[in-house]
């Protein structure tokens, strides 16, 4: 099943309700950037593991006897996984903020007077 798919059928199991079609469209587009970034890093780590894998000696050359394979999977490997889950938190909040824009155009309940904050009911 598709994500569109899933977005319109949800909305239509939430009775057509035009907020709960954007919150199933949200989850769909989160979704879509959840699995581009576990394609990026999986795809990234296959390539590191599949480049010591073919050239053994990259592996096994050690600098200050730590093997260049041990040191580039925990040095290497960290700040690439940052920079990839800054980005995606990032389109996450982007899309969150986008929905939110939507809701409060159509004067949706998210468009109805002040934010609730803690300890209000």
């Amino acid at each position: 099943m598709t994500a569109r798919a899933a977005a319109r059928g949800a909305c239509a199991r939430a009775g057509d309700d035009p907020v709960w079609g954007s919150v199933a469209a949200l989850v769909a587009v989160q979704r879509r950037h959840a699995l581009r970034t576990l394609a990026v890093v999986g795809s990234g780590l296959a390539l590191l593991l599949g480049a010591f894998a073919l050239v053994p000696a990259a592996g096994a050359a050690a600098l200050g006897g730590v093997p260049a394979g041990w040191l580039a999977l925990t040095a290497g490997v960290q700040p690439v996984w940052l920079v990839v889950a800054l980005r995606h938190v990032r389109a996450a909040e982007r899309a969150e903020r986008e929905l939110v824009r939507a809701v409060r155009r159509r004067g949706g309940p998210l468009g109805n007077g002040p934010p609730r904050g803690r300890g209000s009911a």
